[in-house]
């Protein structure tokens, strides 16, 4: 028996229709349902990646208690926590087997530590002597005794001429001789910060003392501002090892919610 082409057409389209899965909307977030040569399929769909961010250490250590103690009372063995500490932030990973789950905390600069870290970037210009005054007083919120010597400043300069005969003709040079003097004597070399705070924090202080090294350029009628060496790197360093211990002495306290957590690993550095 010989079939006109349209009836094979057809039948290789039907075919193909039928081994062709079609999904069927059940407005089920968590499932899929699909129909392939008539049978029923349902494909599971895992839950989204869990990315919560807490905003202190207490909001962390707290999770950390009540998630790991739910996970022991739901399966013989919990799968093993993580926390990582970097100086811009705290993650945990709810299960180092598969690092997908994770809850963050952003440590956020305390804003005058954030002016002393722009002052340390490369290829800043110095400051005038107003503008200098105003970062003293707004942005590193010094007292009224630490700005006042910068307030009234003399700056002198001369110009001295001095002429040159040699064996090849006559030179003639010109030297600006300059200097400033303050109104109440010898000015300050350095600026002292002490308790500062590394992070803005509402439940964990995490102080530093950082020296500012002053450097007046009298010609210019400029002042440089700058860090001394490994100020910035200690605070950081001291800042970190205060949220670690923080974290750690709270999470194996009794007194906390949930349950004392012995099993999460605390680790210094980015994960």
């Amino acid at each position: 028996m010989t079939f006109p082409v349209e009836t094979l057409t057809t039948i290789q389209r039907t075919a193909c229709e039928a081994q062709t899965p079609h999904e069927v909307d059940t407005n089920d977030p968590r499932r899929r349902h699909f129909f392939v040569k008539g049978d029923h399929h349902e494909i599971k769909i895992p839950p989204p990646k869990r990315d919560h961010t807490v905003s202190t250490p207490t909001d962390l250590v707290a999770f950390a208690r009540l998630y790991t103690a739910r996970r022991a009372h739901e399966a013989d063995l919990a799968p093993p926590a993580v926390l990582w500490v970097s100086d811009s932030g705290a993650s945990l990973i709810l299960d180092d087997n598969d690092r997908r789950d994770a809850v963050d905390l952003l440590l956020p600069w305390d804003p005058i530590f954030e002016a002393v870290l722009k002052l340390a970037e490369p290829g800043r210009p110095p400051f005038t002597q107003a503008a200098f005054v105003r970062f003293l007083r707004l942005s590193l919120g010094l007292g009224e005794d630490e700005i006042t010597p910068w307030r009234h400043l003399k700056w002198q300069s001369r110009n001295d001429t001095a002429t040159g005969v040699g064996t090849q003709g006559e030179s003639l040079g010109r030297e600006v001789l300059a200097h400033v003097e303050g109104r109440e004597g010898d000015l300050p070399q350095e600026v002292k910060l002490s308790g500062l705070g590394v992070y803005s924090l509402s439940d964990l202080a995490t102080p530093a003392v950082i020296r500012l090294a002053i450097e007046v350029d009298a010609p210019e009628q400029r002042i440089h501002l700058a860090p001394l060496p490994g100020e910035i790197e200690d605070a950081r360093h001291f800042a970190v090892d205060t949220v670690v211990e923080f974290i750690r002495e709270r999470l194996v306290d009794p007194d906390g919610p949930g349950d004392p957590v012995e099993n999460v690993e605390v680790y210094r550095g980015e994960f």
